[in-house]
């Protein structure tokens, strides 16, 4: 059961700003432009053609060596991307730019360990950079280090200090620092500051979830809502609140709009059958999990929930059947094999059951 962040709404993005270095070596200026106007039109391949047809007149080219890496990161090309980055570095070590870029990278891949020595680099060279105090508080954040993100954010220009993103972000530092009465007081003023904003209220909503304020999440998706009333991620997220909260009629009431948009998902479909097995409907459970479970036949959970759900009201051939299924997405997992066992017991399949049980 994971909350889902909407990249459209949340307004907790944070951009990494890819700096286009200037022409730093013989490369003609002409081709420079002629460069990056095909990467910002989106056309990569033509963009990546002609900077290598010049970077094989100039191979030491600095500027054009960070564009290279860049189109490729675009490209997702991560792999030849960093090859680039680190000839460009071993002409330019102190470059800010580059080192913003490389920054960059290291993120889009999710080295956040890597990230963080690129920007320490940069921020040491330029203490004022705002996208290397930006990404560095935001990592720190998200290793729990609370005090270390503020110091961070301190550092930003006055005119980023303002913006929603950094403080969101400081929300959400102020409370790792156990400072939490200022953390509320600043989400309370960012509500009230709102307006009708439903990106405000779901990242206010995305924020209580992490505290594990499950009642107050609750209601900031459901504000969201009131303003978009047709966004699916926030009506998932808001089921999965108020699931959280112990609201599960609200809950379930939610996962049925949200299904009627999107009848085939298989979280929603997960989360309502998870609520009918709690509530002790489990012969409820069984068709949101089929359904499910053919939406996402690859992910183990559902299959396992499905053999768990056919087991408690009775189908033991059911369930060791999905057993079966799961067991080929997990099989080094011997409890499930031991279920399974005593499920062909219990349908009559002595022999394959005690096979099962013996092993």
């Amino acid at each position: 059961m994971v909350f889902r962040r909407n990249i459209l709404i949340a307004g907790l993005i944070l951009l990494l700003a890819s700096s286009l270095l200037p022409a730093q070596g013989p490369i003609p200026q002409s081709v420079y432009q002629e460069v990056t106007s095909a990467y910002r039109e989106g056309k990569l391949t033509e963009a990546e053609k002609t900077l290598r047809s010049a970077l094989e007149k100039s191979p030491q080219d600095v500027g054009a060596l960070a564009l290279m890496g860049v189109i490729l990161d675009a490209q997702k090309r991560y792999g030849d991307a960093e090859k680039e980055y680190q000839r460009a570095l071993t002409l330019a070590p102190r470059s800010p730019s580059l080192l913003n870029n490389l920054g960059n990278h290291y993120m889009a891949q999710g080295k956040r360990e890597q990230a963080r020595q690129a920007y320490l680099k940069l921020a040491a060279l330029d203490p004022k950079h705002a996208n290397a105090n930006l990404q560095l508080a935001r990592i720190s954040v998200d290793d729990k280090q609370g005090e270390a993100a503020l110091k961070f954010l301190a550092h930003l220009p006055p005119e980023e200090q303002s913006s929603f993103a950094v403080v969101m972000l400081r929300v959400r530092a102020l409370y790792l620092a156990d400072r939490q009465t200022q953390a509320e007081q600043l989400l309370k003023d960012i509500e009230k500051q709102a307006g009708k904003d439903p990106r405000v209220f779901f990242s206010v909503g995305l924020t209580y979830v992490e505290w594990k304020r499950y009642g107050d999440a609750e209601e900031a998706f459901t504000r969201a809502l009131d303003e978009a009333p047709t966004n699916f991620d926030i009506l998932y997220n808001l089921g999965l609140a108020a699931q959280h909260a112990g609201d599960v009629a609200r809950a379930l009431d939610v996962y049925r709009v949200a299904l009627k948009q999107r009848p085939n998902d298989p979280d929603c479909l997960f989360n309502m059958a998870a609520i009918f097995t709690q509530t002790g409907h489990p012969d409820e459970a069984i068709v949101p999990l089929m359904q499910a479970h053919n939406a996402a036949p690859e992910r183990p959970e559902i299959l396992f929930a499905l053999a768990q759900t056919s087991q408690d009201i009775g189908y033991y051939a059911d369930a060791a059947t999905a057993i079966d299924q799961y067991l080929k997405l997990k099989p080094h997992d011997d409890i499930a094999r031991r279920e399974r066992g005593f499920c062909l017991i219990r349908s009559a399949k002595l022999d394959q059951g005690l096979e099962d049980l013996r092993w």
